[in-house]
């Protein structure tokens, strides 16, 4: 299927689904503020207005005349049983501070947007927009002493740095093993809920 698909992400576990998923795709770069967003926002309302200014904000390159593409961005958050809103940790502390405050459990949530463009005169114009969400109720329950080499393994096993991971976890490969409770999307937990954008690819005429 020779169809131009972009994901404008930084994100290995994106990719990582999108090609398991049999996906053909360009990773691209977007410059989004994401401070410029509402952050009293619900995770559905804020993930999506994130995953919004990040397609705002993506830089494509040139196609020709006529030429049709997809583009995919998206963002995680998590928050615990408070409301308070948890992204990727800054350091070895910060995370553990989230950790803790979450093994009782948090909501993840994914969301995501993916337009249609064509290429004309010069430039992409928008075609269509599609915005979407998923979420899963989560309890990632590890001890406090078990925390470090955690992380030192999810590293070595699976290479993923904590500090790139919302939430400050994985449930992929070593960290599954800490997943006491997972209800919802399980890919949205990892980066991209796959049926959603499937779903989406398929209105926005990918699949045609």
């Amino acid at each position: 299927m020779n169809k131009r698909l972009f994901l404008a992400s930084g994100s290995k576990s994106r990719r990582m689904l999108l090609t398991e998923a049999g996906y053909v795709f360009e990773v691209v770069e977007q410059s989004a503020d994401e401070q410029t967003c509402d952050w009293t926002l619900p995770l559905p309302q804020l993930t999506q207005a994130l995953a919004q200014c990040k397609m705002d904000h993506v830089m494509l390159p040139a196609g020709n005349e006529g030429e049709c593409c997809w583009v995919i961005t998206a963002d995680t958050l998590c928050c615990d049983m408070r409301g308070n809103y948890y992204g990727k940790p800054v350091d070895l502390s910060h995370a553990i501070k989230i950790l803790q405050a979450i093994k009782d459990g948090s909501l993840c949530g994914t969301g995501f947007c993916i337009e249609r463009k064509i290429f004309h005169a010069g430039t992409w114009h928008i075609e269509k927009r599609l915005v979407g969400y998923a979420q899963t109720e989560i309890i990632f329950d590890i001890p406090l002493d078990e925390i470090e080499p955690y992380y030192r393994r999810l590293k070595e096993l699976d290479g993923i740095d904590y500090r790139q991971v919302s939430g400050a976890f994985s449930v992929r490969g070593y960290g599954a093993q800490y997943v006491k409770e997972l209800r919802g999307s399980y890919t949205s937990v990892v980066g991209l809920p796959m049926y959603q954008v499937r779903c989406a690819l398929r209105e926005l005429g990918f699949f045609d």
